[in-house]
């Protein structure tokens, strides 16, 4: 196991050289079919604010969710995302996404992170739906996969 944290700092060429050098050494391992998924979690702002446009969302279906969703809906409400239950899985896909609540400052943030990726050709899709349920992850958040395996996580 490898491990790469990076804290003291909000700059997206940080986060892209992080999921950079992941990237990398994978492929240095050898393997070809790399797939990188990025979501952003943004600032605290935007946080707050897509926290509770999720709970005005779900508050309504509460009765509907799952036991573990009921108890994470008020406390993190972004982990109800993350749910593997049945029934919740028709509440998730309908979910706002934090996309659409992005302060300024973390529109410009993502924007230039994929910017960097660009310019590093490392290719990515934007997954809207994958968070992180721990309160110290912002901005950029990833997983580079090979075939629908989570080999790094940020």
């Amino acid at each position: 196991q490898l491990g790469v944290e990076a804290f003291g700092s909000e700059s997206a060429a940080l986060d892209v050289e992080v999921i950079a050098m992941g990237y990398n050494l994978l492929k240095t391992f050898g393997l070809t079919d790399l797939k990188l998924v990025i979501n952003t979690l943004g600032d605290q702002q935007t946080r707050d604010d897509y926290r509770q446009a999720l709970i005005d969302y779900l508050e309504p279906h509460f009765d509907e969710l799952s036991d573990d969703s009921k108890e994470r809906l008020h406390k993190n409400p972004l982990r109800v995302l993350d749910s593997k239950a049945p029934e919740d899985q028709q509440f998730v896909a309908d979910a706002p996404s934090i996309l659409d609540y992005l302060s300024p400052e973390a529109q410009a943030h993502f924007d230039q992170t994929k910017t960097y990726l660009d310019a590093l050709a490392i290719p990515y899709e934007i997954d809207a739906t994958m968070v992180r349920g721990l309160d110290y992850y912002n901005h950029t958040i990833f997983e580079i996969m090979t075939h629908s395996k989570a080999l790094g996580k940020g």
